[in-house]
C-alpha cells in the first residue's frame, strides 16, 4: 500500500516524516497541498483497489487524519541513537485525529484549523 500512497505525498511537495505499521506521518509546507495529496492518495487506493477487485485480490483502505499547526523538524535522540523528525502538539493531535477517524470509520477527518488555513488559501 505503501506503493499507492508515497507517491501522492512527493508529487504534491511533501515529506514522509515516519513510515509507521499501517501509519505514513507526512509533512507539507501548506494545507492545501495536504488536502490536494490526499485527494490523490484516495484516487490512487481507488484505482489499486479496482485493480485488485478484477484479480480477486484484497482491496485496501485508507483513512487520513489531518491537522496544521507548528511543529519542530530537527535530528532527537541520544548518543547511541538519533533520528530526524517532526515533534509538537500539532503532530500529537494528528495522531489522535487520524485514531478518532478510524475510530468512527471515517475516510477523511480535518481539525478546524486545518479547515480554516485551507480556506483562507
Amino acid at each position: 500500500w505503501l506503493s499507492v500512497v508515497v507517491p501522492a505525498v512527493k508529487d504534491h511537495g511533501g515529506c514522509i516524516d515516519k513510515l509507521m505499521g499501517d501509519m505514513v506521518l507526512m509533512f507539507f509546507e501548506k494545507p492545501k497541498k495536504a488536502m490536494t495529496a490526499a485527494m490523490a492518495m484516495f484516487e490512487s487506493m481507488n484505482r489499486h483497489n479496482q485493480v485488485n477487485m478484477d484479480t480477486g485480490a484484497e482491496s485496501l483502505g485508507l483513512t487520513i487524519g489531518m491537522n496544521t499547526g507548528e511543529v519542530c523538524l530537527g535530528t532527537i535522540g541520544t548518543s547511541t541513537r538519533m533520528e530526524t523528525t517532526t515533534i509538537g502538539d500539532a503532530v500529537n493531535v494528528t495522531s489522535r485525529v487520524n485514531s478518532l477517524a478510524k475510530m468512527f470509520h471515517s475516510y477523511f477527518l480535518i481539525t478546524h484549523s486545518t479547515y480554516m488555513q485551507v480556506k483562507k488559501e
